[in-house]
């Protein structure tokens, strides 16, 4: 899947994004356990955010 298509950016700037955001800091804490619920969970929670900041 091409990131483009959808953002207009490339793969390095929506990872950047990602773990900026407040999901991916909260994937990135161990105490968290955001992992554990899985890539679909994050994934929403990560659009919910973004559509929230703009």
């Amino acid at each position: 899947m091409n990131e483009t298509l959808f953002t207009g950016k490339d793969s390095k700037e929506v990872l950047a994004d990602f773990l900026a955001s407040k999901t991916g800091q909260a994937l990135c804490d161990d105490t968290t356990k955001l992992w554990w619920t899985g890539p679909s969970y994050i994934a929403e929670m990560y659009l919910e955010e973004i559509a929230m900041t703009q």
